[in-house]
């Protein structure tokens, strides 16, 4: 969606591993977030003893409680400077820098944290190995799945590891062997400027749902969210204006990969909670990312 004429060959690998990388990122960062809480609880386990890096280092994390990411991107830059073996700053900068979606810099903390110690953090294997294969940066992100498997104890990461392994293989055997592959821009009536993906059509050829990533100045700290759009196909076979999903679609949350059942009756699509657990509309979840 949202592209016009052909595009590098290698395309149909990198959209199977992108879409699993995002999802795998996605629930990887609650992982961060609860591991980080814990090391918070025990502010003489940091691992610096410089006192300066640690003040800067705790205001940052104070501001990133207060959602001040000006502020904390600032304490936690200075905390990692004045201790270049401090891991705690490092694994914060490079969350804030993935969820913004600056992957480049995300990496190169993610890298800095595994290069001080593997064994400190071992999601951060997994969250730099993901980021790499979204980069189609397939031998690196193959061998950040497999010292991450090496780290880590729990069996359902480490299934996911090994998931990653076979996608980062999958795709580097399908960049070597392509097949043909044009897409085309479908016209204005589905596709627009702004980032659209994950389609999904009906038995029947006749409907089209996919997601639409918008602008919300209201959604911090992203200032964008994602709902789904629907076309419908008229009689003379083309496309009819798309239109918003309103009984699925919320101004605050994101609704995307949506698949639907052949009939067009339902949509299965993710939802994430937010910090607070909540997923907006009433809706209850079991924590993480569910399908509804």
């Amino acid at each position: 969606m949202g592209m016009g004429g052909s595009r590098p060959r290698r395309l149909r690998a990198e959209w199977r591993v992108t879409n699993m990388a995002r999802a795998l990122a996605v629930l990887l960062l609650v992982t961060l977030h609860s591991t980080l809480v814990t090391l918070q609880a025990q502010p003489g386990n940091y691992t610096t003893k410089d006192k300066k890096a640690i003040k800067h280092y705790e205001n940052g994390a104070e501001c990133m409680r207060m959602q001040d990411w000006k502020c904390a991107e600032s304490d936690l830059l200075k905390a990692a400077q004045a201790d270049p073996a401090f891991i705690e700053p490092r694994i914060y900068l490079a969350e804030m820098n993935e969820q913004r979606g600056d992957h480049a810099r995300a990496m190169r903390y993610y890298k800095e944290v595994v290069t001080i110690s593997p064994r400190y953090f071992p999601p951060a294997l997994l969250h730099l190995a993901d980021l790499e294969l979204a980069a189609a940066e397939y031998d690196a992100a193959e061998s950040h799945y497999l010292q991450f498997k090496g780290v880590e104890k729990d069996g359902a990461r480490i299934a996911r590891a090994q998931l990653g392994i076979e996608n980062a293989r999958f795709a580097r055997n399908a960049v070597a062997h392509p097949v043909p592959f044009d897409p085309r821009n479908l016209g204005r009536n589905v596709n627009s400027a702004v980032g659209e993906y994950y389609p999904c059509i009906t038995a029947d050829d006749s409907t089209l749902i996919y997601t639409r990533r918008l602008k919300e100045p209201t959604v911090k700290p992203w200032g964008e969210q994602e709902d789904f759009m629907v076309s419908r196909r008229g009689a003379d076979g083309a496309w009819r204006p798309a239109q918003p999903v309103p009984t699925v679609n919320t101004q605050q949350f994101n609704e995307g990969a949506g698949t639907l059942t052949p009939d067009g009756r339902f949509i299965v699509f993710t939802k994430c909670a937010l910090a607070d657990g909540t997923y907006g509309d009433g809706m209850k979840g079991f924590g993480s990312c569910d399908l509804f």
